[in-house]
């Protein structure tokens, strides 16, 4: 009856074995795949702990996010005794790790664990390549033996049919990602042709009445020279019919990638012209402004218009997150700063508004993105910002205080001398 022990024994292990290949089989995501093989690695082969260790060609590395106990391992693909397995196509068994010259104990020692014995097997593709290997530490049950060997074997071969279909799976997910990614933007580009259409058309349907508006205001102007109250409307009057136009032309502009002309221009008298501009709807949300500007600033190289484009749209943005705010704030700073060997002026737009919600801020600046009602904005104004300024060559940059507010940094190079 004794002798029939270590038999019986064998043959559950195979009947587990071939239990285990056919639920591995079944499973094609790859983290799920990853955790059951550990789960079964460890029972069938009454160990400690697993590892399955994936060849990444790209970068010339190992990966492993099975390691029980351990987080996501990347290295070397020469590296450790699993980089040694890889390249020898050998299996490798080790009764003491630590007497091994090609061990690695950098993870036992930054996880508190101690490897004593460890079974290692290469894993093959379907055209007999190495895609990875096969490891299980510390048998529970003194060293791991020949049918160890041959079991572990066993068992890699159905873990790598297994694992490479999940990997042939999400490659294909993470090409449908971008695919589908590669399609929106497709999607977008078609609005933005539309968009340029409608504003051509719209700009020429109201290009004379604002000609009329505008000639009537200057003609008030000369008509009522001594009546105050009619010279500050008439230039109110024009100012607004002037930035109509203007904002018109920006969204042509944006929807066909129009160039501008180029000079010098003193980002100091932009922040003046944006805050001119945008001082009613600050004055209405009760909103204080705190400008920091350094005396000395160089100018930049860029179109005026454009840059106060930006800074007005990051000043209305701000006013609009800090609306119903109390005590909301606005400060507005500049410097000059050293980045990669260049030099660049750095304008702040800090809000009291709360920020943007964490789960939003990667998209703060696509197009036609907004947290704001449908009534509110269009989602085009941070897009338009970083058009602007990825034309001057420069940066937009947003820092986020969840619960505080929002900070952007714009920086342009200054002038060549």
């Amino acid at each position: 009856m004794d002798q029939n022990i270590p038999l019986q024994q064998r043959l559950e292990k195979l009947e587990t074995l071939l239990d285990v290949n056919r639920e591995l089989a079944r499973e094609l995501d790859l983290d799920k795949l990853l955790a059951l093989i550990a789960e079964a690695a460890v029972q069938v082969m009454e160990a400690d702990r697993c590892s399955v260790y994936v060849v990444d060609l790209v970068k010339d590395e190992l990966w492993t996010r099975v390691a029980q106990g351990i987080d996501e391992i990347r290295m070397p693909v020469s590296r450790g005794i699993a980089g040694l397995v890889i390249s020898t196509g050998n299996i490798v068994n080790v009764p003491d790790a630590y007497e091994m010259p090609e061990f690695d104990s950098t993870w036992d020692q930054k996880h508190g664990y101690v490897t004593r014995s460890m079974l290692c097997c290469p894993l093959r593709g379907r055209m007999g390549q190495v895609i990875g290997a096969f490891a299980v530490l510390n048998k529970k049950t003194g060293l791991f033996d020949e049918e160890d060997e041959v079991l572990l074997q066993a068992m890699a071969a159905g873990v790598a049919v297994a694992l490479e279909n999940a990997l042939l799976v999400d490659e294909l997910r993470t090409t449908n990602h971008k695919l589908s990614e590669a399609y929106d933007q497709v999607l977008l580009t078609e609005k933005l042709s539309v968009l340029g259409l409608l504003a051509g058309t719209v700009a020429h349907d109201i290009q004379n009445p604002l000609a009329v508006i505008m000639g009537n205001a200057e003609i008030l102007a000369v008509k009522f020279p001594d009546i105050s109250g009619v010279q500050d409307a008439s230039r109110v009057i024009v100012r607004q019919t002037e930035r109509i136009t203007s904002l018109v032309d920006s969204i042509q502009n944006y929807a066909r990638g129009d160039a501008d002309s180029f000079g010098e221009v003193d980002i100091h008298q932009v922040l003046r012209e944006a805050l001119m501009l945008t001082e009613r709807l600050l004055v209405k949300f009760g909103i204080t402004i705190n400008q920091q500007m350094v005396a000395e600033l160089s100018p930049v190289m860029g179109n005026a218009n454009r840059l106060e484009q930006v800074f007005m749209n990051l000043i209305q943005n701000a006013a609009q997150a800090m609306q119903g705010h109390q005590k909301g704030a606005l400060m507005l700073a500049t410097r000059e700063v050293d980045k990669l060997g260049k030099r660049y002026v750095e304008v702040e737009v800090k809000d009291t508004g709360g920020g943007v919600p964490a789960d939003k801020e990667s998209d703060v600046f696509k197009a036609f993105f907004t947290t704001k009602a449908k009534d509110k904005g269009t989602g085009l104004g941070l897009a338009i910002c970083q058009r602007i300024v990825n034309a001057h060559e420069g940066e937009i940059e947003l820092q986020n205080r969840i619960g505080e507010g929002a900070t952007f940094l714009v920086r342009i190079p200054v002038a060549k001398k």
